[in-house]
């Protein structure tokens, strides 16, 4: 129980990034980075990105637990 309680928090955690990490590849949309001389939107797009790979995987291992499947505890983050 206390573990997908953790889980549950990284989840909305997750969705915070995810969510407002979106406003950051937007705000560098027409920037340059002046010492990557590349677009600042290339650079914060991994904001996105990792929160939307986090809920995933958060997804994926709170239904391998709610299913007791033993390998839900392999590679878990606690």
């Amino acid at each position: 129980m206390v573990l997908f309680l953790a889980q549950f928090f990284m989840l909305v955690f997750s969705g915070v990034i995810f969510y407002w990490g979106i406003e950051f590849p937007q705000f560098g949309w027409n920037q340059i980075s002046e010492l990557a001389d590349m677009p600042i939107w290339l650079i914060f797009i991994a904001w996105p990105i990792a929160g939307f790979m986090w809920i995933i995987y958060l997804l994926n291992q709170m239904v391998s637990g709610l299913q007791g499947a033993e390998s839900s505890q392999l590679g878990s983050v606690l």
